[in-house]
Protein backbone atom coordinates (compact mmCIF):
# COMPACT_ATOMS: atom_id res chain seq x y z
CA UNK A 1 0.00 0.00 0.00
CA UNK A 2 1.44 3.64 -1.26
CA UNK A 3 -0.21 6.60 1.25
CA UNK A 4 0.81 9.63 0.62
CA UNK A 5 0.90 11.98 3.57
CA UNK A 6 0.33 16.04 3.74
CA UNK A 7 1.95 17.84 6.43
CA UNK A 8 2.23 21.38 7.45
CA UNK A 9 5.48 23.10 8.85
CA UNK A 10 4.76 25.83 11.13
CA UNK A 11 6.57 27.77 13.71
CA UNK A 12 8.89 27.08 15.14
CA UNK A 13 9.63 24.58 13.02
CA UNK A 14 10.16 26.36 9.69
CA UNK A 15 14.35 26.53 10.75
CA UNK A 16 14.41 22.95 10.69
CA UNK A 17 16.38 21.64 7.26
CA UNK A 18 15.18 19.47 4.68
CA UNK A 19 17.06 15.72 5.81
CA UNK A 20 16.36 16.56 9.86
CA UNK A 21 12.70 16.78 8.23
CA UNK A 22 13.20 13.47 6.86
CA UNK A 23 14.78 12.01 9.81
CA UNK A 24 12.44 13.02 12.14
CA UNK A 25 8.85 11.85 10.11
CA UNK A 26 11.05 8.24 10.19
CA UNK A 27 11.45 8.29 13.95
CA UNK A 28 7.47 9.65 14.18
CA UNK A 29 6.47 6.31 12.07
CA UNK A 30 8.27 4.22 14.16
CA UNK A 31 6.92 5.86 17.53
CA UNK A 32 3.28 5.46 15.85
CA UNK A 33 3.72 1.81 14.96
CA UNK A 34 2.29 1.64 11.84
CA UNK A 35 3.46 -1.27 9.35
CA UNK A 36 5.76 0.31 7.67
CA UNK A 37 8.04 -1.23 4.53
CA UNK A 38 11.74 -1.43 5.01
CA UNK A 39 14.29 -1.74 1.76
CA UNK A 40 16.12 -4.47 2.05
CA UNK A 41 20.33 -4.94 2.63
CA UNK A 42 22.37 -4.48 5.42
CA UNK A 43 20.87 -1.15 6.49
CA UNK A 44 17.22 -1.54 5.75
CA UNK A 45 15.67 1.96 5.71
CA UNK A 46 11.78 3.05 5.66
CA UNK A 47 10.45 3.07 2.07
CA UNK A 48 9.76 6.67 1.96
CA UNK A 49 10.10 9.70 -0.45
CA UNK A 50 9.91 13.71 -0.11
CA UNK A 51 7.99 15.33 -2.75
CA UNK A 52 9.90 18.70 -2.79
CA UNK A 53 12.26 19.86 -0.24
CA UNK A 54 11.39 23.17 1.33
CA UNK A 55 13.86 26.13 2.03
CA UNK A 56 15.08 26.59 5.51
CA UNK A 57 13.28 29.33 7.15
CA UNK A 58 10.01 28.87 5.15
CA UNK A 59 6.60 28.23 6.09
CA UNK A 60 4.31 25.58 4.29
CA UNK A 61 0.83 24.33 4.59
CA UNK A 62 1.53 21.57 1.62
CA UNK A 63 4.47 19.17 2.67
CA UNK A 64 4.18 15.69 1.10
CA UNK A 65 5.88 12.44 0.91
CA UNK A 66 4.90 9.08 -0.15
CA UNK A 67 5.03 5.87 2.47
CA UNK A 68 4.95 2.13 1.68
CA UNK A 69 3.44 -0.41 3.95
CA UNK A 70 3.45 -3.85 4.26
CA UNK A 71 -0.43 -4.03 4.75
CA UNK A 72 -3.58 -1.84 4.30
CA UNK A 73 -5.03 0.57 6.79
CA UNK A 74 -7.01 3.18 6.75
CA UNK A 75 -5.72 6.88 5.82
CA UNK A 76 -7.92 8.35 9.05
CA UNK A 77 -5.94 5.73 11.42
CA UNK A 78 -2.30 6.78 9.55
CA UNK A 79 -2.87 10.26 10.15
CA UNK A 80 -4.11 9.93 13.81
CA UNK A 81 -1.31 7.60 14.80
CA UNK A 82 1.01 9.96 13.52
CA UNK A 83 -0.83 12.95 14.46
CA UNK A 84 -0.14 11.73 17.85
CA UNK A 85 4.00 11.55 17.62
CA UNK A 86 4.10 15.25 16.01
CA UNK A 87 5.59 17.79 18.46
CA UNK A 88 4.12 21.68 17.90
CA UNK A 89 5.20 23.30 14.70
CA UNK A 90 4.10 19.83 12.13
CA UNK A 91 0.32 18.27 12.03
CA UNK A 92 -0.63 15.62 9.09
CA UNK A 93 -3.44 17.63 7.18
CA UNK A 94 -4.43 14.94 4.61
CA UNK A 95 -3.71 11.19 4.32
CA UNK A 96 -4.87 9.07 0.86
CA UNK A 97 -3.98 5.79 -0.63
CA UNK A 98 -2.32 6.33 -4.08
CA UNK A 99 -2.01 4.45 -6.92
CA UNK A 100 1.74 2.78 -6.86
CA UNK A 101 2.62 3.20 -10.61
CA UNK A 102 5.86 5.37 -11.27
CA UNK A 103 3.87 7.91 -13.05
CA UNK A 104 1.95 8.80 -9.62
CA UNK A 105 5.46 8.52 -7.94
CA UNK A 106 5.10 12.11 -5.71
CA UNK A 107 8.80 13.69 -6.73
CA UNK A 108 7.60 12.93 -10.38
CA UNK A 109 4.38 13.84 -10.46
CA UNK A 110 5.12 18.02 -9.00
CA UNK A 111 4.54 20.50 -12.06
CA UNK A 112 3.42 23.82 -9.61
CA UNK A 113 3.53 25.43 -6.51
CA UNK A 114 1.41 28.13 -4.86
CA UNK A 115 2.98 30.20 -2.29
CA UNK A 116 1.72 33.57 -0.19
CA UNK A 117 4.66 35.76 0.22
CA UNK A 118 4.24 38.74 3.04
CA UNK A 119 5.48 41.47 1.97
CA UNK A 120 6.59 44.95 3.00
CA UNK A 121 4.37 47.92 2.58
CA UNK A 122 6.71 49.33 0.15
CA UNK A 123 6.01 46.89 -2.13
CA UNK A 124 2.81 48.59 -3.78
CA UNK A 125 0.13 45.77 -4.33
CA UNK A 126 -1.79 47.54 -6.75
CA UNK A 127 -4.09 45.70 -9.55
CA UNK A 128 -2.85 48.13 -11.86
CA UNK A 129 0.83 47.42 -11.37
CA UNK A 130 0.01 43.70 -10.95
CA UNK A 131 -1.74 43.33 -14.88
CA UNK A 132 1.02 45.48 -16.24
CA UNK A 133 3.46 43.21 -14.65
CA UNK A 134 1.88 39.99 -15.94
CA UNK A 135 1.49 41.71 -19.32
CA UNK A 136 5.53 41.57 -20.25
CA UNK A 137 5.84 39.17 -22.73
CA UNK A 138 9.31 38.54 -21.11
CA UNK A 139 10.54 38.75 -17.21
CA UNK A 140 14.46 38.21 -17.62
CA UNK A 141 15.76 37.87 -14.37
CA UNK A 142 19.81 36.96 -13.66
CA UNK A 143 19.35 33.30 -12.16
CA UNK A 144 21.25 31.16 -10.45
CA UNK A 145 22.09 27.11 -10.42
CA UNK A 146 24.99 25.32 -8.63
CA UNK A 147 27.01 25.31 -11.82
CA UNK A 148 26.19 28.93 -13.66
CA UNK A 149 24.75 32.13 -14.00
CA UNK A 150 22.67 33.06 -16.81
CA UNK A 151 20.05 35.16 -17.63
CA UNK A 152 16.00 33.29 -18.10
CA UNK A 153 12.69 34.59 -19.11
CA UNK A 154 10.33 33.47 -16.03
CA UNK A 155 7.37 34.43 -17.72
CA UNK A 156 6.18 30.87 -19.12
CA UNK A 157 6.68 29.84 -15.58
CA UNK A 158 4.38 32.26 -14.02
CA UNK A 159 1.13 30.78 -13.85
CA UNK A 160 -0.61 33.23 -11.53
CA UNK A 161 0.20 36.35 -9.69
CA UNK A 162 -2.50 38.26 -7.73
CA UNK A 163 -1.99 40.81 -4.65
CA UNK A 164 -3.68 39.89 -0.90
CA UNK A 165 -4.08 42.33 2.12
CA UNK A 166 -0.57 41.39 3.38
CA UNK A 167 1.44 40.68 0.36
CA UNK A 168 0.78 38.42 -2.68
CA UNK A 169 -0.08 35.33 -4.22
CA UNK A 170 1.12 33.33 -7.04
CA UNK A 171 1.53 30.07 -9.01
CA UNK A 172 4.75 28.59 -10.41
CA UNK A 173 6.34 26.12 -12.06
CA UNK A 174 7.78 23.85 -10.19
CA UNK A 175 9.39 20.17 -10.50
CA UNK A 176 12.25 19.38 -11.67
CA UNK A 177 12.34 20.60 -14.95
CA UNK A 178 11.71 24.00 -14.55
CA UNK A 179 11.65 25.26 -10.75
CA UNK A 180 10.86 28.80 -9.99
CA UNK A 181 11.76 30.29 -6.74
CA UNK A 182 9.20 33.10 -5.58
CA UNK A 183 11.68 35.26 -3.89
CA UNK A 184 12.92 35.34 -7.88
CA UNK A 185 9.29 36.91 -8.94
CA UNK A 186 9.14 38.94 -5.93
CA UNK A 187 12.46 40.42 -7.23
CA UNK A 188 11.94 40.95 -10.27
CA UNK A 189 8.29 42.83 -9.86
CA UNK A 190 9.74 44.87 -7.13
CA UNK A 191 12.63 45.64 -9.62
CA UNK A 192 9.99 47.03 -12.25
CA UNK A 193 8.63 49.12 -9.20
CA UNK A 194 12.19 51.03 -8.74
CA UNK A 195 13.20 49.04 -5.42
CA UNK A 196 16.12 47.43 -4.57
CA UNK A 197 14.86 43.69 -4.66
CA UNK A 198 18.39 42.53 -2.37
CA UNK A 199 16.90 44.54 0.92
CA UNK A 200 13.61 43.51 0.99
CA UNK A 201 12.69 40.98 3.62
CA UNK A 202 9.53 38.42 2.69
CA UNK A 203 8.39 35.67 4.20
CA UNK A 204 7.04 33.25 2.32
CA UNK A 205 4.82 30.23 3.15
CA UNK A 206 4.20 27.33 0.20
CA UNK A 207 0.48 26.71 0.63
CA UNK A 208 0.00 23.04 -1.80
CA UNK A 209 1.90 21.59 -4.45
CA UNK A 210 -0.07 20.19 -7.65
CA UNK A 211 0.52 17.95 -10.31
CA UNK A 212 -1.29 18.75 -14.09
CA UNK A 213 -3.79 15.94 -14.68
CA UNK A 214 -4.58 17.81 -18.01
CA UNK A 215 -2.04 18.90 -21.26
CA UNK A 216 0.86 21.07 -21.25
CA UNK A 217 -1.50 23.25 -23.08
CA UNK A 218 -4.80 23.17 -21.06
CA UNK A 219 -3.59 22.39 -17.35
CA UNK A 220 -5.66 20.75 -14.74
CA UNK A 221 -4.45 22.03 -11.59
CA UNK A 222 -4.80 18.65 -8.85
CA UNK A 223 -3.35 18.98 -5.57
CA UNK A 224 -1.64 16.03 -5.20
CA UNK A 225 -3.03 14.54 -2.57
CA UNK A 226 -5.68 13.95 -4.43
CA UNK A 227 -3.56 12.85 -7.82
CA UNK A 228 -3.69 9.08 -8.37
CA UNK A 229 -5.69 8.36 -5.25
CA UNK A 230 -7.52 5.02 -5.21
CA UNK A 231 -10.39 5.71 -3.15
CA UNK A 232 -11.60 9.04 -2.76
CA UNK A 233 -14.07 8.66 -0.24
CA UNK A 234 -10.99 7.03 2.06
CA UNK A 235 -9.37 9.75 2.20
CA UNK A 236 -8.36 11.99 5.28
CA UNK A 237 -8.66 15.63 5.24
CA UNK A 238 -8.17 18.11 7.99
Amino acid sequence: MRVRIKFSKRAPMQYIGHLDTMRYFQKVLRRAGLPVAFSEGFSPHILMSFASPLGVGRFSEGEYFDLELKESVPCTVIADAMQRQLTCGFAVTAASEIDSRKMYNGMRSIAAAVYHVESPACIPVSEKRIQAFMGNRQIEILRKTKRKEEVTDIRPWIYDFSGTADGFDMMLSAGSVSNLKPELVMHAYAKEQGLNPDTLPLQICRMDLYANAGTQEAPVWEPLWLYGCIDREGVFHA
